[in-house]
Formats: C-alpha cells, structure tokens, sequence
C-alpha cells in the first residue's frame, strides 16, 4: 500500500487517527521495531 492510501483509514473511523511512514518496506517491523514501539507508546499515554 502506498503511504497515501493508508489516509483513506481516516473514513472508516469516528476516533483519532494518525499515519507514520516508517523505512522498511513490508518488513518494516523488523527493521523498525524500536521505532514502532515508541510510536504505539506515546499514543497510549496520549489517550490515558
């Protein structure tokens, strides 16, 4: 999926949302996971 059609998420909720492009490709959890888990850390302290 192209970063910009991941915005079309935008539609199929009434909540907040956010899209971060990370490096990666498909595998971009590998590669990427400290990233990631910085990102899922501070939108749960954000909505606490």
């Amino acid at each position: 999926m192209a970063p910009e059609q991941a915005l079309h998420w935008v539609r199929l909720t009434s909540g907040p949302f956010a899209r971060h492009v990370l490096p990666g490709g498909h595998f971009y959890l590998v590669s990427e996971v400290d990233a990631v888990l910085s990102i899922v850390a501070a939108t749960l302290e954000m909505n606490v």
